[in-house]
């Protein structure tokens, strides 16, 4: 580790007690960035080795060592090792040498260029000044493991660097009951997030807006089936009419074309949703009512048709069809009051913004201005 910038230059993973993977490291971190003045380590056995200090010597690099109990005189190099184990190591509990030195490149690359620190002014790593000895850096070289794959580790795991070399100890089995408290904890936070959830919602009216919204469903169905009731009784009731007052043409042909006009509108549930298709679809059911009405006035003028046993039966299916449809659009009406009271109350109103839930179209009554002007009363003539 360099010591101004915090950046790891070389490392590598070993479960023995000897010097050659320390060695290793620092002959890969020397000719990459360059001879140090003061190299620093602690006092174990790998460092004092003359195989390790026998490089040093020869690169010239004066030799320092931590005293006895002297965290301090490595404090950057204890900060690293802690910062491993609780960001990684430990999290993730590696079962085989290969899968841990995966971890630990992809961990040190990250350390070196995306952790912030705060001895550096919120800057990372790699952001600092370092000597490269003119060498383009390139990120870390591959791994040489000296460990077999698919063996687990026993002991202590020495993890080197070329600055300053740290000692991990691992110890499995507390690193299981450490991964399996944590997954208990996560399960429970879950659960008792979701019953948060789940209260919250009943509170602030969620339940009340979907059983809302389900009644008016249920009631624009029923209002689409008995619109389409009546518009099953037209071509018999005109074929009855046409036989005794074929010269009617006009009003017939209003009455035939009125029914295609609602039968090319396709009334699905979504309608109710859409102010525009909605007002669309009553518009149209609305000429058929008129059409209808200058139908049944014209049948005033033909007592035999009035007579007609046919059309007797068809007038009265029409009449208590339109009995129906009023009674299905007032329940229309009334489910749909109750759910826009509930879209705009408070706290309700937050819930339905937060899920999207908006106001629903009503029917409104044909030539309502006309309807609000008051009668006038003459008693002259």
């Amino acid at each position: 580790m360099h010591w101004h910038t915090r950046k790891v230059l070389s490392w590598r993973a070993s479960n023995t007690m000897d010097s050659d993977f320390c060695v290793e490291a620092l002959e890969e971190a020397l000719p990459r960035y360059g001879t140090p003045e003061i190299f620093n380590t602690d006092q174990g056995t790998q460092f004092t080795a003359d195989a390790f200090t026998r490089v040093l010597k020869e690169h010239e690099v004066t030799i320092s060592m931590d005293g006895k109990a002297r965290w301090i005189d490595n404090v950057f190099v204890e900060r690293l090792w802690r910062s491993v184990k609780y960001e990684d190591v430990y999290l993730r509990a590696y079962e085989t040498p290969a899968a841990l030195c995966a971890g630990l490149d992809k961990y040190f690359r990250f350390y070196n260029t995306r952790r912030r620190h705060t001895g550096l002014d919120r800057r990372t790593p790699r952001c600092g000044v370092l000597r490269t000895n003119g060498v383009e850096e390139r990120g870390l070289n591959p791994m040489e493991i000296s460990l077999k794959r698919g063996s687990k580790f026993r002991g202590p795991l020495f993890i080197n660097h070329s600055k300053l070399l740290v000692i991990l100890g691992l110890r499995p089995k507390m690193i299981r009951s450490f991964i399996a408290w944590r997954t208990l904890m996560k399960r429970f936070l879950a659960t008792a997030a979701m019953l948060v959830m789940m209260l919250g919602l009943s509170g602030c009216g969620y339940n009340a807006l979907q059983t809302a919204d389900e009644s008016i469903n249920a009631g624009w169905s029923e209002v689409v089936n008995q619109y389409q009731r009546r518009a099953d009784l037209i071509p018999n009731l005109v074929e009855t009419v046409k036989a005794f007052a074929a010269q009617e043409q006009t009003v017939l042909l209003g009455v035939t074309e009125a029914r295609s006009k609602v039968g090319s509108i396709q009334a699905t549930p979504e309608m109710v949703n859409d102010p525009a298709a909605f007002e669309k679809f009553n518009a149209a059911q609305g000429e058929l009512s008129s059409a209808l009405s200058r139908l049944l006035v014209v049948v005033e003028n033909y007592p035999q048709l009035k007579s007609d046993a046919n059309f007797r039966d068809l007038q009265a299916q029409l009449e208590g069809t339109e009995n129906r449809i009023a009674v299905a659009r007032q329940r229309y009406i009334r489910a749909v009051q109750d759910y826009n009271v509930t879209v705009r109350s408070f706290p309700s109103n937050l819930t339905a913004m937060m899920f999207g839930f908006e106001t629903k179209p009503q029917f409104t009554v044909e030539n309502e201005q006309e309807i609000a002007k008051p009668p006038q009363v003459n008693f002259d003539n």
